[in-house]
């Protein structure tokens, strides 16, 4: 349970970074599979969001200890909204399916479908940057967004103590 508020407990801040730097990110168009997740959806802003995802992580896995669900991938962050003071937000762990939710943590099927992705490596603060270059690429790319972007979290402070060993695949479904 710590190592998950861990993950999650990082400020994202979001800010311009030289174009230079955007071309060191490589961008992939890939088909993404739909998975069945346990889903929690809030609320947050920039300067809280490390500590509102902290605590709705808590919540799912919480649940998911007193019903003895294991998790069958890494967690998910989702963003249903573009930064701000009210910042639509999502939590997902992937579970097997057929595993139920309740209350607030639905369980549901995250869609799949064409998916831009880049892999950023380093300290969750630094997630903004790669975000940018994302988004930069998918509009020089002529693509259209179709859905919330999202970070799975592949290896983190549970593998790792090295802040700049982290790695977090983004995607961001398009048309």
């Amino acid at each position: 349970m710590k190592t998950v508020l861990i993950i999650v407990a990082a400020v994202i801040l979001f800010w311009d970074i030289p174009a230079s730097a955007k071309e060191e990110f490589k961008f992939q168009v890939k088909n993404v599979s739909p998975q069945y997740v346990l889903l929690l959806k809030g609320k947050s802003s920039v300067q809280n969001i490390g500590q509102d995802m902290g605590a709705m992580y808590g919540k799912i896995y919480d649940y998911m200890g007193s019903k003895t669900i294991n998790p069958v991938g890494p967690p998910i962050a989702l963003y249903f909204s573009a930064p701000g003071p009210e910042w639509e937000i999502g939590v997902a762990v992937p579970v097997p399916e057929g595993a139920g939710g309740q209350g607030a943590i639905e369980a549901t099927t995250h869609p799949g479908g064409k998916m831009v992705s880049t892999m950023h490596i380093g300290p969750y603060e630094k997630l903004n940057e790669s975000w940018n270059a994302l988004s930069d690429w998918i509009k020089k790319n002529k693509y259209t967004p179709a859905g919330p972007g999202r970070e799975v979290y592949l290896h983190g402070p549970s593998q790792e103590s090295d802040p700049a060993k982290f790695r977090t695949e983004l995607l961001w479904p398009v048309m």
